[in-house]
């Protein structure tokens, strides 16, 4: 479910970028068609970002980045003795 609604956020962004783009080198629509898309772009963007905010304070979604130990404790390799003959 909140990867389905992210998604879809996502594809909005997508939409609202490309559709800016359009507007913006053929000169089709009118003169406020750029700013319109690009607000969409920036309005589902926020979205995504207090979504997934949201799903993670409900529990919904666990996110799952790299665990980082803090003062982990220093190991020291010891050499391999050579022997001499």
């Amino acid at each position: 479910m909140v990867k389905a609604v992210v998604l879809i956020l996502l594809f909005i962004v997508l939409f609202g970028l490309f559709r800016a783009l359009y507007f913006l080198v053929s000169g089709k629509g009118d003169k406020h068609a750029v700013a319109r898309n690009l607000t969409l772009r920036v309005a589902a963007s926020i979205g995504v970002l207090v979504f997934l905010g949201f799903a993670k304070w409900m529990g919904w979604h666990e996110f799952n980045g790299a665990r980082v130990q803090a003062k982990a404790p220093m190991v020291q390799m010891q050499g391999m003795e050579q022997k001499q003959p």
